[in-house]
């Protein structure tokens, strides 16, 4: 998962999740392999899921299908998420981002260029 640079919340729910496994998962039990892993895990979570959840007083399986038949399904077309932006290029010719640096032409110096991040190219 990619996460925002500043994103505390996004941060403190994926360290969440992740200390929970550790916590409640993994505490105690040895794997042999990464097989073994994801079929422990797999029989983990089918009893964790059916269990009463404490604060919801529902079984967790059952709230998650009453969720999902109300969701609307997702588009055809998914929405644009690539993220844009324009800079005007250094004397250095360089962009950074993700704290990978890139080079750019030289020839755009002082110009403004639009710059288009995308996870898939």
């Amino acid at each position: 998962m990619i996460l925002d640079a500043g994103d505390c919340q996004a941060k403190g729910a994926l360290e969440r999740s992740h200390r929970f496994l550790h916590g409640n998962f993994e505490a105690g039990r040895r794997f042999a392999n990464a097989l073994d892993f994801q079929d422990q895990l797999d029989r983990w979570c089918d009893r964790i899921n059916a269990r009463v959840h404490r604060t919801t007083r529902a079984i967790v399986a059952e709230r998650l299908a009453e969720e999902r038949a109300l969701m609307r399904p997702l588009p055809q077309l998914l929405p644009d998420s690539d993220r844009r932006f324009v800079i005007r290029v250094p004397a250095q010719p360089y962009l950074r981002f993700d704290r990978n640096d890139y080079s750019l032409d030289p020839r755009l110096v002082g110009r403004r260029v639009e710059v288009r991040v995308s996870q898939t190219s």
